[in-house]
């Protein structure tokens, strides 16, 4: 009898050792995901990012990630005080655009992102 209670005891703190871990690693990145939707997200930002992905997939010459941000890089400098890549890719050109049009009013901000993409597609 004693030995049918020890290993009940061990199983049972084997499983709630188990559910423990499972709820604590699984439950936790999915609270992380909710709170990453949450997040308020840059429409302008997502806008040049959209024309980032259309150039580097579309553009009939290969083009390089660094080339393609050098040349957003390049155009925002035409519309806006100088502001430096965070990385030389889509998510860089990303940040840029926020730093940039974060204290810019709306009609700003949509205006430099259109006229950003006009320059970027020009070049």
């Amino acid at each position: 009898m004693k030995k049918l209670l020890l290993l009940f005891t061990a199983f049972l703190v084997l499983f709630l050792t188990a559910e423990s871990f499972f709820n604590f690693t699984h439950l936790r990145g999915a609270s992380q995901y909710f709170l990453s939707l949450a997040q308020p997200k840059n429409i302008y930002a997502e806008f040049v990012g959209e024309i980032y992905d259309i150039i580097s997939q579309n553009y009939w010459e290969e083009i390089k990630d660094d080339e393609l941000s050098n040349l957003f890089l390049t155009s925002s400098r035409q519309l806006a005080p100088s502001k430096v890549l965070a990385s030389q890719n889509k998510e860089g050109v990303k940040r840029l655009i926020n730093e940039i049009t974060k204290d810019m009013e709306p009609q700003k901000k949509k205006e430099f992102a259109v006229n950003l993409s006009d320059l970027t597609l020009a070049s």
